[in-house]
């Protein structure tokens, strides 16, 4: 019986090292004075931990403050829809983003706002059509001659006897007349135009010099013939003066009015350059395509002074809007200045969230138009949580500091920024600093909503 009980004691030496083992986790827990605490409500862990509970007056305390999501946020199909967006295009038109660009910015209180920002510059006002343009040619007129006329003239120049013979100078005048049509535009910065319809006159006079010799018997002979060519010019000119106008949209289109004839003459060209510059230079083309398959080519010939851009504007207006959702179809009506615009939204991404750079369309029985997303919502922004989404930690006994600060205070305020699914999670580090007048007791707490938690912290005086 004696070597039984003997037997089933512990030897020594194991009970030596698990004493030793324990001495060593107790020291462990002795060594970190760090505390913990964390509470919660149906959707949110919030806990604190504080580097130490008990700190001098000249010392500080790490405050690490950490907010956990404990089941995925409620989805509604409308969050899509918060953030900035671009308007891209209505009704398949592009908007030319250097010329107008219009801004939504959808807030989750039902409120939205528009912003548009017109953008001038000298390209999309029309400097590419300034100057003079000779038109080469044009399907309209037939520009190569306008008449080509020969006509011979005869005159005596002199006549006289002389013994029984009689002189006689005549002359022959042959003129040649040629015409060319040239038609030149004008356009000028103050949308002015002048079309100057120019005849040009090139005549050609061959003169002959010939003296006749007639006898008394009736003989007659030539002796002597002369000839000489003359060239010269002339022209004449009408002028039209209307107005033009020059439009960048998906085509560029310069429209000619002029007024001089009844009800007005209007014409709309498809207008496109040989080089693609704000300024055309000289010896470059202009080609037009107008109605009634009228082709016109223009070379430039002199430049004109352009435009002023004058600064940017920009209007902004705030809106409301409400939705209805029936399974994934979601319409939306937008409400401003009392009238009202409903459509189904759409969008090409899936998910809650669509990332920037992402569509979103919407269809109305006035217009299609098409969106593209530039931010996500602002964090401080209302949600569809219907939370107060800050987090704040205040001190009693002491001050609030964050990382890299000199300026302390009994509070400070942290934006959540917070995914939407279970286990994501929102931290925030800040610094607990005695103040010389606190006393020996203090506290440090945090709140979220309606989450609430303190610890109470223990002050050496000095």
């Amino acid at each position: 019986m004696f070597n039984q009980r003997q037997n089933s004691k512990m030897p020594k030496s194991i009970l030596v090292t698990f004493s030793f083992l324990f001495l060593i986790s107790c020291q462990e827990d002795l060594l970190d004075p760090s505390v913990t605490k964390s509470v919660s409500n149906d959707n949110f862990k919030l806990s604190m931990t504080l580097s130490d509970d008990i700190v001098h007056e000249a010392g500080n305390i790490k405050v690490d403050v950490s907010l956990e999501r404990t089941v995925d946020a409620p989805f509604f199909l409308p969050s899509k829809m918060l953030g900035d967006w671009y308007l891209r295009e209505i009704n398949g038109q592009i908007l030319a983003e250097d010329s107008l660009q219009v801004l939504y910015e959808f807030l989750a209180d039902s409120t939205y706002g528009i912003s548009k920002t017109f953008s001038f510059n000298s390209k999309s006002l029309g400097s590419q059509a300034l100057g003079l343009w000779d038109v080469i040619s044009d399907t309209d007129y037939q520009l190569d001659h306008g008449y080509d006329t020969t006509t011979t003239a005869e005159f005596t120049v002199n006549e006289w006897p002389l013994g029984d013979t009689t002189y006689t100078v005549t002359t022959h005048d042959i003129i040649h007349i040629d015409s060319i049509r040239a038609l030149v535009y004008t356009f000028s910065n103050d949308y002015s135009v002048t079309l100057t319809n120019k005849i040009i006159y090139d005549y050609m006079t061959v003169t002959e010099l010939d003296t006749t010799i007639t006898w008394n018997n009736g003989d007659s002979g030539a002796w002597g013939t002369g000839r000489d060519t003359v060239n010269t010019t002339d022209s004449t000119s009408t002028d039209r003066d209307g107005l033009w106008d020059f439009t960048q949209d998906n085509m560029t289109t310069l429209t000619v009015h002029f007024y001089d004839v009844q009800g007005g003459e209007h014409n709309s060209f498809e207008t496109t350059f040989d080089i693609d510059i704000a300024t055309i230079p000289v010896g470059s083309f202009m080609y037009w395509a107008g109605d009634n398959s009228r082709s016109v080519v223009l070379q430039k010939t002199n430049t004109s002074t352009t435009f002023d851009a004058p600064d940017d504007s920009t209007a902004s207006f705030q809106g409301g809007w409400t939705f209805t959702q029936t399974g994934d179809e979601l319409t939306v009506t937008t409400i401003l200045n009392n009238t009202e615009e409903t459509g189904i939204i759409s969008f090409d991404t899936p998910g809650s969230i669509v990332p920037i750079g992402g569509n979103m369309y919407w269809t109305t029985d006035l217009n299609q138009y098409k969106f593209e997303k530039i931010n996500d919502p602002d964090p401080s922004d209302p949600n569809f949580e219907g939370l107060d989404m800050d987090l704040v930690v205040s001190a009693l006994g002491g001050d609030i500091f964050v990382l890299n600060s000199t300026y302390g205070s009994e509070y400070k305020s942290f934006d959540v920024e917070i995914g939407s699914g279970t286990g994501d999670e929102f931290k925030a580090t800040c610094f607990f600093e005695p103040s010389s007048s606190a006393g020996s007791n203090g506290y440090i707490s945090t709140q979220f909503d309606d989450i609430i938690l303190t610890i109470s912290v223990y002050i050496i005086q000095e």
